[in-house]
């Protein structure tokens, strides 16, 4: 039966509280096999939300998504109640009959084995010993039954109902996005997670969520391994045999929840640790309990984005905290991969908007289509562009510089950063740099897909490239033909890292705000385009593809006059509308300069 309308309110407020996005996003994919994103508009979590049941609710599919959620997260109460009072039917009352037994049958299986494809000799190897020790085991190849419908659903109710996992580790399973995904849900439900590590080293083969918990090690002796100490420790988590003293895991305690400071002792505290270098160093040998310097950082991110209630001044002071170690700054798309590689956070921009719009406003009046293409939700940090550096087959390889014009000492090695801070954008990067990073990061993807947005990891016609002008202006301005990316036609003080205090050539102030150096990506969510996509006003120039004289010749070769977008954070509110245009010379690398990436489906040309 059709939803009432209370009832469609029910099942928002009930999704609403208990997921995240990134939480929701995920029962979608796993239950539906679609993108929330694509399904919804970019807007508020509890309005996309409401779009998202209305939409099932005209396929008859909210009832499928509300038994899934209530399966992912059975615990939560408003949940629970929408369950139901939807899915479940009205029960018949029943005759007397006799009691229930006490207790229903344990689950078949008390273990959860996680692995790569690539590691499958050695997961029949270790189920077979776990079988032969009495000790009830999951693992997709054997119990993932032909013809399950919705079988991530099924790998999720086998995690829920495990006792414990354990997680071969290797090169390949770190770098396995459902290996990464079953750790997720296991962390997320308090799971114990036993590591065994197969092949590689600490570097290439334990994934990022396990790299504080004790693994043992089957690289130079499988039996030792798994007779010695994986074994009798599952014994004892299981309940197989009374636990001696010398318990070799111990009990995962979950830490209280953080709560955020008041903003004037929140600023005051990070003022300290900046003064006393406590995010300078490595936090176990800055002399400060490690709950305190857990506190410490989660306050620092939690100022770093609370645009409301924190200036960008104290924000700043937050995000060079975070910036100090290439550790320190965990959002995602910021940083690097637990491979080492750049962690690009893509947004789709879809050639056809929500309100089924194709055309897009182009400078003054000019009509234009784009095809889908995704965008780096922030500009390449220093962090990232430095694992570009750094890589064996990284900067000095010739091949990502052919058939450039950049001078052989800049192929050597890049300007120094002017503001070093990891979680910055990377500046005094010349667009030849920024072309061989684009080559280098494309190379990569084609050998680890997981790099790639979800919908282009099976495509082989993409390419990751320097956006052209009409990508960059559509992702800034979105179909309507924005002036500023938050939606203004004019320039609003706190919303992007410009000079506001110029005053000069016609000019007036626009706000009291010039911090004099790039800042922290992602330090103003609330300038951010219709799509999610920040930075595009502010903090550093973005070199395009296109030539600035001759805008309709786009290429990677040449050394001519080439468009720059967005304006920085030494220039003033002019520079950083969404119409803009600039040009500098290929080989000019200012530390206003930066860049940011795209890939698409349809290769740019060369």
């Amino acid at each position: 039966m059709p939803l009432t309308g209370p009832q469609v309110q029910q099942v928002t407020n009930a999704l609403t509280n208990a997921f995240s996005h990134a939480g929701l996003k995920r029962v979608v994919r796993v239950c539906l096999e679609k993108d929330m994103d694509v399904l919804v508009t970019n807007a508020p979590f509890g309005d996309q939300v409401f779009e998202l049941v209305t939409l099932l609710e005209r396929q008859r599919k909210v009832e499928k998504l509300l038994a899934c959620a209530h399966e992912d997260n059975p615990e939560h109460e408003e949940l629970t109640a929408a369950y139901d009072e939807i899915c479940r039917p009205p029960q018949k009352p029943q005759p007397p009959s006799d009691p229930p037994l006490a207790r229903p049958p344990p689950p078949a299986h008390q273990v959860f084995l996680a692995y790569s494809r690539k590691d499958a000799e050695m997961m029949r190897r270790l189920r077979t010993d776990l079988l032969a020790a009495g000790i009830g085991v999951w693992v997709d190849d054997h119990d993932l039954e032909p013809g399950t419908p919705i079988w991530g659903r099924a790998i999720q109710r086998a995690i829920r109902e495990a006792q414990c996992m354990v997680v071969i580790l290797s090169p390949d399973a770190c770098e396995s996005e459902w290996v990464n995904s079953e750790i997720t849900i296991a962390r997320r439900r308090g799971l114990p997670v036993l590591p065994v590590l197969a092949r590689g080293d600490e570097d290439d083969a334990v994934p990022l969520a396990l790299v504080s918990v004790q693994y043992v090690d089957a690289r130079s002796s499988y039996a030792d391994a798994v007779q010695g100490k994986l074994l009798p420790v599952l014994r004892r988590r299981l309940g197989l045999e009374e636990a001696p003293p010398d318990i070799v895991l111990p009990p995962q305690v979950s830490s209280p929840p953080f709560v955020m400071p008041a903003p004037s002792v929140a600023i005051h505290s990070l003022q300290v640790a900046q003064e006393k270098g406590l995010f300078a160093a490595d936090p176990d040998k800055v002399g400060v309990p490690a709950g305190e310097w857990k506190k410490l950082h989660q306050t620092a991110l939690a100022v770093l984005a609370d645009w409301e209630h924190f200036t960008p001044e104290q924000r700043n002071l937050a995000g060079e905290l975070l910036g100090a170690r290439p550790e320190h700054d965990t959002r995602p798309g910021v940083g690097l991969r637990s491979d080492g590689l750049p962690d690009i956070g893509w947004v789709e921009v879809p050639e056809v908007d929500a309100q089924g719009r194709r055309e897009f406003i182009y400078q003054k009046d000019e009509r234009r289509v784009e095809p889908t293409f995704w965008m780096a939700r922030y500009p390449i940090t220093y962090g990232q562009f430095h694992a570009f550096v750094e890589a064996a087959d990284g900067y000095c390889d010739a091949r990502w510089w052919k058939g450039l014009a950049a001078p052989e000492d800049a192929r050597r090695a890049p300007a120094d950063q002017r503001f070093r801070f990891w979680n910055h954008p990377r500046e005094r990067v010349t667009w030849y740099a920024a072309v061989a990073f684009c080559r280098w990061l494309t190379w990569q993807a084609k050998k680890k897909r997981g790099l790639l947005p979800p919908a282009l990891q099976f495509d082989s016609d993409w390419r990751i490239s320097l956006p052209t002008e009409w990508q960059w202006e559509k992702a800034a301005r979105s179909h309507e033909g924005r002036r500023y990316p938050w939606g203004e036609d004019k320039y609003r003080s706190g919303y992007a890292n410009i000079d506001e205090t110029f005053k000069g050539a016609g000019l007036e102030p626009v706000g009291k705000h010039y911090l004099q150096k790039t800042s922290a990506v992602g330090m103003y969510p609330q300038g951010a385009s219709s799509y999610g996509i920040q930075d595009l006003s502010g903090n550093v120039w973005e070199w395009c593809l296109n030539e600035y004289d001759n805008p309709n010749h786009v290429q990677e070769l040449g050394d001519k006059t080439l468009v720059l977008r967005g304006g920085s954070w030494y220039y003033t509110r002019g520079d950083a509308a969404a119409v803009a245009r600039y040009g500098y010379f290929p080989n000019f690398d200012y530390g206003s300069i930066g860049f940011r990436v795209v890939v698409g489906a349809v290769p740019v040309p060369a």
